[in-house]
């Protein structure tokens, strides 16, 4: 981490939107969603304090020299996160998608939200329709997103929650199928 000898494990999911250009697949955007405090706090620090903070030195340096001042703060954000009361919603959420009760789950997403399974925008109805045998794991929340890793119907899909900036409601879901 950050040139030095301390290393971390981060659980993380990594999104990549990839465009063609010209006939050949090019990335346009990466997106990372890892939690920056339980790892700065359990990993780094518990290495020690000096350890710890010459790492988080060098990082900071490094990152301002291939990201600059826009990135590092872009960074710093997650500190800022949904956290732990956004995982509790996603987790209700989606417990409710399979519950006999059709409101719950909408009660829990803000108004106008976003609904979106592969390339198309659902309604609450169909997702709950396509939710009928559902299991989670690896929930990380970083920034004002919930990822996690769904099972439905034996086929892994990656979901995205984003919560709005002022409030504890799902603005949207993205549901990634056929993920690696």
């Amino acid at each position: 981490m950050g040139g030095t000898t301390l290393q971390v494990d981060v659980p993380l999911y990594i999104r990549y939107e990839v465009v063609d250009v010209a006939g050949q697949a090019r990335i346009q955007k990466l997106y990372a969603h890892w939690e920056v405090l339980p790892m700065m706090s359990k990993q780094v620090f518990n290495a020690g304090l000096w350890p710890g903070i010459s790492a988080l030195c060098k990082l900071s340096a490094n990152m301002l020299k291939r990201q600059g001042l826009g990135g590092a703060l872009g960074f710093s954000q997650a500190f800022l996160g949904v956290g732990s009361a956004a995982k509790a919603t996603t987790i209700a959420f989606l417990q409710a998608l399979t519950s006999p009760d059709e409101t719950l789950a909408s009660q829990l997403l803000a108004q106008p939200q976003q609904l979106i399974m592969g390339t198309d925008t659902i309604s609450i109805s169909q997702l709950r329709q396509s939710f009928q045998q559902l299991a989670w794991s690896k929930m990380i929340a970083g920034g004002r997103y919930v990822s996690a890793t769904l099972m439905l119907d034996k086929e892994r899909t990656v979901a995205v929650f984003e919560f709005g900036k002022n409030t504890a409601l799902i603005e949207s879901v993205t549901i990634y199928r056929n993920t690696a």
